[in-house]
C-alpha cells in the first residue's frame, strides 16, 4: 500500500507543501487537499517540495497540474523544489518540464526570481 505524507508551512510569502512518499492514484487527493487548503493571497508563492517523493505516476503529474492551476487562479506562482531525477524525467517525457520552474532546494526557490503567473 502506498503512502504519502504532506506537510505545509509558511516562509514569509511562500507556502511550502512538502511531500514524502509515493504520489500516485491512492494519494493524490492529499496533495490536492493541501493545496486547496492554502490561504493564498495576492503576492504569495507556492513551493512544492518533492525531495522525498519516491514514486510518481500519471495521476501524480495530474495532481501537480491541478496544484499549478489552483495557484495560478489565485495569482500565485508555483515552483517545484528538490525534484528527483525520476520526476524530472517524467515531466520531460510528457512535455511539462517548461511548465514547472524547478529549484534544487526550498531555500533556493525562496531566493530565486519569481516566475510570472500566466
Amino acid at each position: 500500500m502506498s503512502g504519502l505524507r504532506v506537510t505545509t508551512r509558511e516562509l514569509g510569502d511562500f507556502h511550502v507543501v512538502a511531500l514524502d512518499g509515493e504520489l500516485d492514484l491512492g494519494t493524490t487527493t492529499r496533495l490536492r487537499d493541501a493545496v486547496d487548503g492554502l490561504a493564498l493571497r495576492d503576492g504569495d508563492h507556492v513551493v512544492v517540495d518533492l525531495t522525498a517523493v519516491t514514486f510518481c505516476d500519471s495521476t501524480g503529474v495530474s495532481a501537480l497540474i491541478a496544484a499549478r492551476r489552483h495557484a495560478d487562479a489565485a495569482g500565485c506562482p508555483l515552483v517545484l523544489a528538490g525534484t528527483p531525477p525520476h520526476i524530472t524525467r517524467l515531466l520531460r517525457v510528457v512535455g511539462l518540464l517548461p511548465v514547472f520552474p524547478a529549484h534544487a532546494t526550498v531555500e533556493e526557490a525562496t531566493r530565486a526570481p519569481i516566475p510570472p503567473v500566466p
